[in-house]
């Protein structure tokens, strides 16, 4: 994304062009070179070209008039792979890009280097002569050491921003399965509630029941006693109809 963001960046840049009435600002075409710290998988070579063609779909040819317009609207790539850099250079492409080679750092930070290869190319002593001047110029040393911090910084700003935004998608999750426990358990509450209701409403109507029952029961002990009394009577009245027969 930081690749693309750049690209959109440099789309929408316009540079100042001299041309015959003074200058103007233009859209230039677009050549991106991109120099990689990292290994593309599945691709080996050091240096790769990605270019493009124009090709007629209707008669199924291509076409080698260029537009300025078209131009304009696309690019081509060039993508160097900085750790694939290495061992003796041959080419003239493979001389300039040794420069980048990743070995005989002097310095602990990888800044400064002892380039060890015969310099036999124009193009190629004039980048060595700038880079001397770099390194030998204390303010320009201060620079990219600066560049270089600003860079692992950036580095670790994404770094920490992903397991932001990490912690932050778990923290999401984890609310969310709260919220779900607590739905939960608000219904467990609310179904125990209700069965604590309706318990206590047959422990009510049990409890009147036995009320009941125990009234029914007091009543037939009160007739018992009645019955009793009357059948003491009804002895006492016999005994004594007996002993008037007598």
């Amino acid at each position: 994304m930081r690749f693309r963001a750049y690209l959109g960046e440099q789309y929408k840049r316009r540079d100042l062009v001299e041309v015959a009435s003074g200058k103007v600002e233009k859209s230039l075409p677009i050549i991106c070179i991109f120099l990689l710290g990292f290994k593309i998988d599945g691709i080996e070579t050091s240096a790769m070209r990605v270019d493009r063609r124009y090709f007629d779909m209707i008669k199924q040819c291509e076409i080698k008039q260029k537009s300025t317009w078209v131009e304009s609207l696309t690019h081509d790539g060039y993508f160097v792979q900085i750790p694939r850099i290495e061992g003796k250079p041959l080419t003239i492409l493979e001389k300039l890009l040794s420069v980048f080679e990743q070995q005989y750092f002097i310095d602990d930070k990888s800044t400064l280097k002892d380039y060890e290869y015969p310099i036999d190319d124009d193009n190629l002593k004039m980048m060595v002569e700038i880079l001397k001047h770099a390194a030998s110029d204390e303010k320009t040393r201060r620079e990219m050491e600066e560049a270089w911090y600003s860079e692992e910084n950036e580095k670790e700003y994404d770094r920490i921003k992903e397991e932001l935004q990490k912690s932050k998608q778990s923290l999401a999750e984890q609310q969310k399965s709260l919220a779900e426990k607590d739905q939960s358990l608000a219904e467990h509450q609310k179904s125990l509630a209700e069965k604590d209701q309706s318990l206590a409403e047959h422990q009510k109507s049990l409890a009147e029941h036995q009320k009941s029952l125990a009234e029914k029961d007091q009543s037939l002990a009160e007739k018992d006693q009645s019955l009793a009394e009357k059948d003491k009577e009804i002895a006492e009245l016999r005994k004594l109809l007996e002993n008037k027969i007598k």
